[in-house]
């Protein structure tokens, strides 16, 4: 039976008879197929039958149109979810081949009783399904899933154990039953077998690119570049940006702006900056990034900036908003006790679409730092720099969150959910293991979901597939030689943005100034952890005591000393705020 439309895309149930209507009655199906659409959700006819629902954002339209087998007159107008309609019915399960963006989509095969489900190669876009004896019911969003009649907020303890990596390293969902569509892949359903697994795209198995000179790298770097960059902008205006001072939001402004003044349009930048006492970091990080984008504005001349100073919300409430809307923890969750102020402003300035420069680290400035130096060099690095983590008192790491007795006795009974990508994951070098694992994490999935919370579609021109391919094919000795790196795009971008920028050697250190913020909410923090040691779930799979001391020391002195303590701390605090929705049963537990 078809059961309930879930926000932008349509959540079925598939069982033994096919489908049947929703409880909105905004889709309707009837007993031969045929189906009714009584609102704007578009459902296309597919398949002789068939039907498909999208939710796209398609960056290669006229590509797309030139292979379609179809006069371009009849598709050239057509929205991206009607096209990508038409290409799933001219080139079936090999669709994922053909489109670049965000999308996701479920299809209907009625001849075969079949369902399928996909997404984008890089997992811009959400797609969830539940597996119950009754059938399969899926969602474009958790919080719709969740709050499906069929559905039971049940913890999948193997989720919260993988956090003892550091971070979550597969596709599984926090909830039992409840799974992600892995991205760049099909999920084929039949009635009475297991889905079928269809990868369209492997970000390890991308093509060589060998050029003749290093300006030919740089030239087909800035073309590719400026290609994504481009495929960003096609939507919906105003357009802005979260700038800081580093390369891969500046790179993505400077190539921006020129394309917007053409149109007679200027970039909208948001920049956050500490307010307050700035505070007292090491030399080598710029908690501040203020002079760096004030420097690309005037450099570019495009770009109007607006300064969002300090958390216009607590840490705390940011990340409890970040639960409600994701019902899932991220990982970079310290980050978004100063993006939410970001985006809340970019939201209130009417902001529809932002660019960012995420993840711009894996592919448009890769460092590859093990090309810089050489194993005894990395070595010594790596032992100075716990030396000085010690003397600072920065000792945390994520993985000391979870028990080690707890997340030893789940993981062993736990396989990987995508052991495939596991596998891949677990054998590949550096930067590709990160790509890897942002593939699994669903990172940019959470962050353009939290965006979207605020009005905002959120662009993140670095992860384009096409940038991504020319990236990773090329040498990495266009990236880092004679002990300098990052040297890809800072001799591409020379004369593109200022000298000064590109090789400021500085990293930035944004929220800096979080363990001051903390200390003023002392009392809300011990809450949440005796809450936590009231939870059987929690007080089992957390250390508490480590938290609720790393806590104690933060709100006594607020420093920017132990920084990374701090964050760790409110990673932790995340965890347990999480696990407040929980019960003993919820985990299945007898």
């Amino acid at each position: 039976m078809v059961d309930a439309i879930l926000e932008g895309m349509v959540g079925y149930r598939l069982g033994r008879n096919g489908f049947a209507p929703p409880i909105s009655a905004s889709v309707q199906v009837d007993a031969a197929g045929a189906f009714h659409a009584h609102s704007s959700l578009h459902v296309y006819p597919v398949n002789r039958g068939g039907w498909l629902v999208a939710d796209a954002r398609l960056d290669n339209r006229d590509e797309i149109i030139e292979k379609l087998p179809i006069p371009a007159a009849q598709t050239k107008n057509m929205v991206d979810t009607a096209l990508l309609a038409q290409a799933y019915d001219v080139w079936g399960t090999d669709v994922g081949s053909y489109l670049l963006g965000s999308w996701s989509f479920a299809a209907w095969k009625p001849q075969e009783k079949q369902l399928i489900l996909a997404r984008d190669a890089l997992g811009f876009n959400s797609l969830y399904y539940h597996l119950s004896p009754g059938g399969i019911t899926f969602a474009d969003r958790m919080p719709s899933l969740l709050a499906h009649a069929d559905t039971r907020r049940h913890l999948n303890m193997a989720a919260l154990a993988q956090l003892s990596y550091g971070t979550k390293r597969d596709t599984s969902s926090f909830y039992k039953n409840i799974h992600k569509v892995p991205p760049a892949s099909l999920l084929i359903f039949n009635e009475g077998t297991t889905p079928r697994r269809h990868r369209y795209w492997d970000p390890g198995e991308v093509p060589d690119i060998r050029l003749r000179s290093d300006d030919e790298y740089r030239e087909a770097f800035l073309e590719t570049y400026r290609t994504a960059v481009a495929s960003k902008l096609h939507g919906e205006g105003p357009f802005g940006i979260t700038l800081s001072g580093g390369l891969d939001s500046g790179s993505t402004a400077a190539l921006a702006v020129p394309m917007l003044a053409a149109r007679g349009q200027r970039l909208k930048a948001f920049t956050w900056t500490p307010g307050g006492e700035t505070p007292d970091v090491k030399n080598d990080r710029t908690p501040d990034e203020w002079a760096n984008v004030q420097r690309l504005a005037a450099f570019t001349g495009g770009i109007d900036v607006t300064r969002v100073s300090g958390f216009p919300t607590s840490p705390l409430k940011a990340l409890r908003t970040m639960l409600d809307i994701t019902e899932e923890p991220g990982n970079a969750l310290a980050g978004w006790s100063w993006y939410y102020g970001v985006l809340q402003q970019a939201g209130q300035s009417g902001i529809k679409t932002l660019l960012t420069g995420e993840a711009g680290n894996f592919t448009v400035s890769l460092d590859h730092m093990e090309r810089r130096r050489s194993f005894w060099r990395r070595h010594y690095r790596r032992m100075r720099e716990r030396i000085k983590a010690h003397r600072r008192g920065d000792q945390a790491h994520a993985r000391m969150l979870i028990r080690p007795d707890f997340a030893q006795r789940i993981l062993e009974a736990s396989p990987p959910a995508d052991p495939e990508l596991h596998d891949k994951w677990k054998t590949a070098p550096q930067p590709m293991r990160s790509a890897y694992n942002i593939m699994q994490s669903g990172g940019l999935t959470v962050s353009r979901e939290i965006a979207g919370h605020f009005g905002v579609d959120l662009q993140i021109p670095a992860m384009d597939r096409r940038l991504f391919e020319f990236c990773y094919g090329i040498p990495p000795e266009q990236y880092a030689r004679g002990g300098e790196g990052r040297l890809l795009i800072r001799h591409a971008f020379a004369g593109l943005m200022p000298h000064e920028q590109l090789w400021d050697k500085k990293r930035g250190l944004l929220a800096g100034n979080m363990n001051q913020i903390l200390s003023g909410s002392r009392d809300e923090i011990m809450e949440i952890i005796e809450n936590a040691r009231s939870s059987p779930i929690a007080s089992e799979a957390l250390d508490l005591d480590w938290i609720e001391r790393s806590a104690n020391t933060i709100c006594s002195n607020g420093e920017s000393r132990g920084l990374l303590n701090g964050k760790i701390v409110l990673r932790g605090l995340t965890y347990a705020m999480f696990l407040e929705r929980f019960s003993d049963t919820d985990t299945g537990a007898e």
